[in-house]
């Protein structure tokens, strides 16, 4: 880090694992996070700019809220994904993505970019009670 003001954030939640052994609450939780951290740089700095890359958005519940509001804040929304990082010119940290709804590649530089991961809970592998949720 310069020590300089952050401006403009990229968010990254698409991000498959190599052995694409994704749990379903894992993209809940790490687009929930990346929601609340692009509002806090919002609030610290309304003239900042987050970037979130994703392939879908899941936030349930009162974070539907927290999602609007954090959009109204100036969240950028793009659908797609990051193929490389790289040391900027203008501004540290470079990017390559693709945005799958407009169908372009995309180039930028931006501050820092935040790598959201899913999350498991530390009993996932003991044998305690394991209910599954049914729905009829």
């Amino acid at each position: 880090s310069d020590g300089g003001d952050v401006t403009c954030i990229a968010f990254v939640t698409s991000v498959d694992t190599k052995d694409g052994d994704m749990k379903p609450y894992m993209g809940n939780v790490a687009d929930i996070v990346a929601v609340k951290q692009a509002h806090y740089l919002t609030q610290q700095n309304p003239a900042a700019t987050p970037y979130y890359f994703h392939d879908h958005v899941k936030t349930s519940g009162l974070y539907e809220d927290l999602f609007r509001e954090v959009q109204d804040e100036g969240l950028v929304l793009i659908r797609g994904g990051i193929s490389a990082v790289y040391e900027g010119s203008e501004l540290p940290v470079g990017i390559k993505g693709n945005d799958l709804l407009l169908g372009t590649e995309l180039e930028m530089e931006v501050d820092l970019v935040v790598l959201a991961v899913g999350m498991a809970p530390v009993t996932l592998d003991e044998e305690i009670l394991h209910l599954e949720y049914c729905q009829i």
